[in-house]
């Protein structure tokens, strides 16, 4: 294949390989073009300074600007065996390397990266039979502004200069590849360990929310926790339940 073609190029250090590009449509789309021509294996990434079309949970379009972090990474097959839980041992990685940049994060359920009550980035899960791959976004020097059909209680965008962070995405990007590599197998090892480090990392939790797209839970709810399996745990009027989908919000008073 003639990389020329994405404006690819080769990157490899420390055993991890992986590809470099200026812009383009969306990583996940060159990591699976990749991945079909026998170029991209477990732990292969695409590092982009930009893409046009960047997708997120549900089809939603990602929007972020140039300087900010776009990135593709193949995840070794036996991770399917995570399931639902998943996205957030994925989203797990990112925090514990934010954390070792001394920035505090906390993951929303289920894909969702924030720092205090600001959404700074978040994962995409695609399989294609045994294959996986994990996209992972994270406003790095900029965030998009709001737009006007957004609900008034939606998440505000933020980024990590926010919190002093004067690191460029390649920086950053070592310290999750690290924590990728270092962690996922301890996880796909002892899953329950998973749902046990977002609790103590989750947003948002003992706080009154506005559920939407939760089935009959959708409204306010109260986030309780994480069960086993990465449902969500919450309290209706119903009484305690858990969820598998929905997206959450804070409740404005």
């Amino acid at each position: 294949m003639n990389l020329s073609v994405f404006g690819l190029i080769p990157e490899a250090s420390e055993g991890q390989n992986g590809y470099l590009t200026d812009t383009c449509t969306s990583t996940m789309d060159i990591a699976w073009s990749l991945f079909g021509q026998g170029l991209f294996s477990d732990y292969t990434f695409v590092l982009a300074k930009n893409q046009t079309r960047g997708r997120g949970q549900f089809g939603r379009e990602w929007v972020s600007d140039s300087g900010n972090l776009f990135a593709t990474i193949r995840i070794p097959d036996s991770a399917r065996v995570l399931d639902n839980l998943l996205p957030m041992a994925m989203a797990l990685c990112v925090v514990m390397a934010l954390e070792t940049l001394t920035i505090p994060a906390q993951i929303k359920w289920p894909n969702d990266i924030m720092t205090g009550y600001s959404k700074v980035g978040g994962i995409l899960i695609e399989k294609k039979g045994p294959v996986v791959m994990a996209g992972i976004g994270l406003n790095i020097g900029s965030a998009p502004e709001s737009s006007p059909g957004e609900k008034f209680f939606q998440i505000k965008a933020g980024c990590l200069k926010e919190s002093g962070v004067n690191l460029n995405p390649c920086q950053v990007w070592t310290q999750i590849l690290e924590q990728i590599r270092c962690r996922l197998p301890g996880m796909v090892a002892a899953p329950s360990t998973v749902a046990e480090n977002v609790q103590r990392r989750l947003a948002l939790a003992g706080e009154t929310v506005v559920l939407e797209d939760a089935g009959a839970f959708s409204g306010p709810a109260r986030i309780l926790g994480i069960d086993p399996q990465g449902s969500l745990i919450i309290e209706t009027i119903k009484g305690i339940k858990t969820i598998n989908r929905g997206r959450i919000y804070p409740r404005i008073e």
